[in-house]
């Protein structure tokens, strides 16, 4: 998921950016609203972000063009600007469908749902670090997958990282050059044991959660496998 943020708080943004990224976004950060128009008119991103806390409230981003593309905006706005919906551009207000507003302070949770909202196969989560699929609930802050009440297997980063996008993506075939570059973010070098990993995330959850595709890599195999 391709996402254009404008931000100003450097602390917020280096926090929140890097670890959007290690859950598998691809995070473009900028400063200059009118840099981060241009980036969502020429990259089409999944979402646009744009804090306005920090900014002055006469700063009027007339967001029209994106709004005619469709992209989905996630506000974050101080509680004061909050209570002003008439300081947001006619465009956006005509749209409230693309459009969520987070009130400052935001923590990590609200933050992350806030932003998997806007995923297609958002019914899917069911917390900020939460995700259900084919009677699995894997869960990204205690690296952990629930398979049934009195089931529950605890992966290494490694594995959990190999497991979530093939358990996100499940009509997606992955290669292991594919899984090699979401171990080591390009880093190949050690990203050597990606069938190390399968066969113990196999020996964990079941062999049945991931297929080998033959000349082709892995995939996700859903089941008919409820949660008790």
């Amino acid at each position: 998921m391709k996402i254009i943020w404008i931000e100003s708080d450097t602390v917020f943004r280096v926090i929140q950016s890097d670890h959007l990224a290690t859950l598998g976004y691809e995070v473009h950060v900028v400063c200059d609203v009118e840099e981060g128009i241009s980036l969502c008119r020429h990259h089409e991103p999944a979402l646009l972000i744009y804090d306005r806390s920090f900014v002055a409230r006469d700063a009027r981003l007339h967001m029209d063009r994106v709004v005619e593309r469709g992209i989905p905006q996630l506000w974050v706005l101080c509680a004061e600007e909050g209570k002003h919906k008439d300081s947001m551009p006619e465009g956006v207000q005509r749209q409230n469908a693309f459009l969520h507003i987070l009130i400052r302070p935001v923590t990590t949770e609200m933050f992350i749902w806030a932003i998997r909202s806007f995923q297609g196969q958002q019914s899917c989560w069911v917390s900020p670090h939460q995700y259900r699929l084919a009677g699995l609930i894997l869960d990204e802050m205690r690296r952990e997958v629930t398979l049934s009440q009195y089931q529950v297997a605890q992966l290494t980063l490694s594995e959990l990282k190999i497991f979530r996008i093939i358990m996100l993506y499940p009509d997606r075939v992955f290669s292991v050059e594919d899984l090699k570059a979401v171990i080591c973010s390009g880093d190949y070098s050690a990203g050597n044991n990606v069938q190390v990993h399968i066969r113990n995330i196999r020996r964990k959850i079941g062999k049945q959660y991931i297929r080998t595709i033959w000349g082709g890599g892995y995939s996700f195999m859903k089941v008919n496998h409820q949660l008790s």
